[in-house]
């Protein structure tokens, strides 16, 4: 969903509907191994592409309720209800593993590779909006 301050409420994402969403980790520069991280819907029923975030410096994310997280990055807002309360858990866990990876790049800590049961663990994973 996304966030409509001229009437104070979530809006559906491109027309809406039950989506797959995952947090994804991509390689933006082979030479210095800087990753990006986007956070993607695609609708179940037509497979069409409803959200493509992308996890930047400016990233706010807030647990609302069990089921319900919301975040913002730029002029931008954003929002998922899950299904389930362990489907929130999961996502949020992405979330914050993409972040930790994200901040030790940008302090210069670490190369943004760490080990977590493989280089894209998580890529696969899929929750629901």
């Amino acid at each position: 969903m996304t966030r409509d301050d001229s009437t104070g409420g979530w809006v559906p994402m491109g027309g809406g509907g039950l989506s797959n969403v995952s947090v994804r980790k991509r390689i933006i520069s082979e030479d210095e191994k800087k990753p990006e991280y986007i956070i993607c819907g695609k609708r179940i029923s037509d497979q069409t592409v409803v959200l493509s975030c992308t996890i930047k410096r400016d990233f706010q994310y807030n647990k609302v309720m069990p089921t319900f997280h919301h975040w913002r990055t730029g002029d931008k807002k954003f929002g998922l209800t899950f299904q389930t309360a362990a489907d929130a858990r999961a996502f949020d866990k992405g979330v914050r593993s993409a972040v930790e990876d994200l901040l030790e790049v940008f302090s210069g800590v670490g190369c943004g590779q760490r080990t977590r049961g493989g280089d894209d663990a998580g890529d696969d994973d899929v929750f629901m909006k």
